[in-house]
């Protein structure tokens, strides 16, 4: 996890900001924490994308085919709240504390076959 820049959102709906999690072509992924204490993965959108009506409806149709899968016996994290209209759209999913996948293959190298059979 990193340290929050100046410019990342301190809450993202209703979920407290702790850090930021990561970032890909699509948007930046945050650390948050329910009122709870849940701790979940919050994926905003960049703004760039916000403004695209095409970008929008693929997001509302990732959000909507995540919410289908996830939880208890799975090896997808739960959507738990998303926002597809706001300003910056979001998507919270349960936290899952690990490695991601790149990191793990460059810190220990390939991985054994029965891992990949299990990802895949």
């Amino acid at each position: 996890m990193h340290e929050l820049r100046e410019t990342d959102p301190r809450t993202i709906g209703p979920y407290e900001v702790r850090g930021r999690l990561g970032s890909g072509g699509m948007g930046e992924v945050y650390l948050a924490e329910a009122r709870g204490g849940l701790r979940l993965a919050v994926k905003v959108v960049r703004a760039e994308h916000a403004e695209d009506r095409t970008f929008r409806a693929r997001f509302r149709h990732e959000v909507r085919a995540a919410q289908t899968v996830g939880g208890t016996g799975t090896y997808t994290a739960r959507v738990v709240d998303a926002d597809t209209e706001a300003v910056r759209p979001w998507m919270a999913t349960e936290y899952v504390d690990g490695p991601n996948l790149r990191d793990a293959i460059l810190d220990g190298g390939p991985l054994p076959g029965g891992a990949v059979r299990l990802l895949a």
